[in-house]
């Protein structure tokens, strides 16, 4: 156990080797090496081929988040509240833009049935007026080639 062990050309002793271990294991969340085999923190670095280094300067963990007062909680909540009133505010006033434009552009590009009808109408009257005289050319032309 008081061999020294050599990465990258630097020599580690035992107490560097465990120092490092531990930190890592700390910060990872795992269980204590102890608990697997009691000399297994000096043996580490050796027994899972990790090279060692410096002892690692690692943040401390998260800690977990306070306690809130009912006071804090209920300011809190009226917050989120006031929030979603906001949101549902802001998107009834995108719904009734959306919804306006849609009808300014239906208005311009939809179809007047009143107007279609006016034109319908007239295109009928012009067709069977044009019917009308392609059928007297028609019988102007056969009284001619009768008289010759």
């Amino acid at each position: 156990h008081g061999r020294a062990t050599a990465v990258e050309g630097k020599q580690h002793s035992p107490a560097e080797a465990e120092e490092t271990v531990e930190s890592a294991v700390e910060h990872l969340g795992l269980p204590p090496l102890t608990a697997v085999r009691p000399d297994a923190r000096a043996s580490a670095a050796v027994m899972l081929s990790i090279p060692l280094l410096p002892p690692l300067s690692l943040p401390p963990p998260p800690q977990p988040p306070a306690q809130r007062t009912a006071a804090e909680s209920a300011a809190a909540e009226s917050a989120a509240a006031e929030e979603a009133k906001e949101r549902a505010a802001a998107e009834r006033a995108a719904e009734k833009a959306r919804r306006e434009v849609r009808e300014r552009r239906m208005s311009e590009e939809g179809v007047n049935l009143d107007e279609e009808l006016v034109k319908m109408t007239t295109y009928q009257q012009a067709y069977a007026a044009a019917s009308r005289m392609i059928t007297a050319a028609r019988d102007l032309y056969d009284i001619v080639l009768n008289m010759v």
